[in-house]
């Protein structure tokens, strides 16, 4: 189980110190990056822009990011193809389920998501990474 420290975020072009998470397991012997919460969150916008502030591979416009950008950001940070590789496909896998299940819930405590899921799913990174 991870805690999150400090969640601060102001647009997905804007990077700085503040605008990252970590994670710490609850004994304090394991940290790591937040997932990048913030790409979702803001791409639905009209007003956003596609161009991250941190690359993947050597791609920065989100919708040109494909499956083979991570395998080279893998490659560049020293994580082994294959591990990283399964991870993705794992987290990918288990996007949709994990987006209609919030929905889902959502919706049943009133909220009017629907049109926000479909926008994340059109706009957001998965629907360019598993092409």
């Amino acid at each position: 189980m991870y805690r999150k420290e400090r969640v601060v975020h102001e647009e997905i072009k804007n990077i700085h110190g503040k605008n990252l998470s970590l994670l710490y397991s609850e004994d304090l012997k394991l940290i790591r990056l937040a997932p990048a919460y913030d790409i979702v969150s803001t791409i639905v916008y009209e007003t956003s822009t596609e161009k991250m502030a941190l690359r993947v591979g050597d791609v920065y416009k989100l919708s040109d990011i494909r499956k083979g950008d991570f395998e080279k950001e893998a490659k560049k940070v020293g994580l082994g193809k294959n591990i990283a590789m399964k991870r993705f496909d794992s987290m990918s896998g288990k996007f949709l389920k994990a987006i209609n299940e919030a929905n889902e819930q959502l919706m049943d405590k009133g909220f009017r998501t629907e049109q926000l899921k479909e926008k994340i799913l059109s706009k957001g990174g998965i629907a360019y990474i598993t092409k």
